[in-house]
């Protein structure tokens, strides 16, 4: 496996040498592998990819590998060959397709930078995921996908995820650095802590400050009864003249009603805010078919 690896990063580090790849100064690159897209393909996917890229910002790597690695590899062969390319923490996305026909194949999108906001992997907002089973629609029969398919609805799924615009209150917690970051005003901040509070720890802070209200508004209450209260029991109809005195029937409209109370969640936002996941910088996530 270590053999494998060390073979795969030396191929990578040699991908702008490689006639199978086809690049643009404008952040797009296919790495064709084993030439499954005709020259006339290429140039659609290439012309359409670019156009994202010049609108987003956002760097596009695409590897269409014909050999099959485990499921490890090919994610540290997406991140080296999006960071050979464009550099580390620069904004983007690269596009790992297993082409190997082998029994579950696994693919991979790994994002970088702004790209992991766009395209998120938290457990409550997981873009990444609905991403990849768009793009595998037409990857089957395998042994017989339809590549030029998938990376035209890869190109649909950046521009759709794009368009609905970074997660309200989404940030990333990264194990290797042990940071956080958030987006603001389209820049990316990095902390130590949490950016964004939990809903749970608002609830429970509103609610115990509610609680300490209501305990000293009925001590409150408590003692001015006592200081006030009389000392014999005096009826109200003493001072009522029952020949005067005319009642009207009133209803109250809430007795008989059931209130319903229903929580609605304001973190929400444009899909949520939550957790998302980063390694030493990259995101992504992967998917076996």
């Amino acid at each position: 496996m270590k053999k494998c690896f060390i073979m795969l990063l030396s191929m990578l580090c040699m991908l702008c040498m490689i006639p199978g790849l086809t690049a643009s100064a404008a952040g797009v690159v296919i790495y064709d592998e084993g030439n499954r897209l005709a020259e006339k393909e290429k140039a659609e996917c290439m012309k359409e990819l670019q156009a994202f890229a010049n609108e987003s910002n956002l760097n596009i790597a695409v590897i269409l590998s014909i050999y099959q690695y485990s499921d490890g590899v090919i994610e540290k062969a997406a991140a080296e060959t999006y960071d050979l390319q464009y550099g580390k923490k620069t904004d983007g996305v690269c596009l790992y397709i297993d082409l190997s026909a082998q029994q579950h194949p696994y693919d991979y999108l790994d994002t970088s930078g702004l790209g992991q906001f766009y395209y998120t992997n938290a457990k409550s907002n997981d873009r990444v995921t609905s991403i990849l089973h768009n793009v595998e629609r037409y990857l089957y029969p395998i042994g017989n996908e339809n590549t030029a398919g998938a990376l035209h609805e890869f190109a649909n799924q950046l521009q759709y995820y794009y368009n609905k615009g970074i997660p309200e209150r989404y940030y990333i917690y990264d194990d290797v650095y042990h940071e956080y970051y958030h987006v603001e005003n389209g820049v990316i901040i990095t902390t130590t802590t949490k950016p964004y509070k939990d809903m749970l720890v608002i609830i429970l802070c509103t609610g115990g400050g509610l609680l300490i209200g209501l305990v000293a508004a009925f001590v409150l209450k408590k003692t001015v009864q006592h200081d006030y209260q009389l000392h014999s029991d005096i009826s109200p109809t003493n001072y009522i003249n029952n020949h005067d005195t005319v009642y009207q029937q009133k209803y109250d409209h809430f007795v008989t009603k059931r209130i319903k109370k229903r929580y609605i969640d304001r973190s929400s936002g444009h899909g949520g805010y939550g957790g998302g996941h980063s390694s030493g910088g990259h995101g992504g996530g992967g998917s076996h078919r």
